[in-house]
């Protein structure tokens, strides 16, 4: 990652674009929190220290799963 602050740091990309690409090699949309309304119903459907543990977000809720966010999408301890 000392590439990608380089890169950023030398103005040659910004942040949010150095994710996007990221995440597209993932094969991950890519979601900007900042303004992402959550549903309540949605973060307490997880358990607090689950969510702080792997660093997870409920972003959508559905009857049978669950849409999360994450800010680590490699980890695969997590994914498990």
């Amino acid at each position: 990652m000392r590439l990608a602050k380089t890169l950023i740091a030398l103005n040659f990309l910004g942040e949010k674009t150095l994710l996007a690409i990221l995440y597209e090699q993932l094969d991950m949309p890519f979601v900007d929190l900042k303004n992402f309304n959550y549903k309540r119903s949605g973060v307490l459907s997880l358990k607090e220290t689950i969510a702080r543990r792997y660093r997870v977000a409920v972003l959508k809720p559905n009857d049978n799963n669950l849409t999360l966010g994450m800010s680590e999408p490699t980890d695969i301890f997590c994914l498990n």
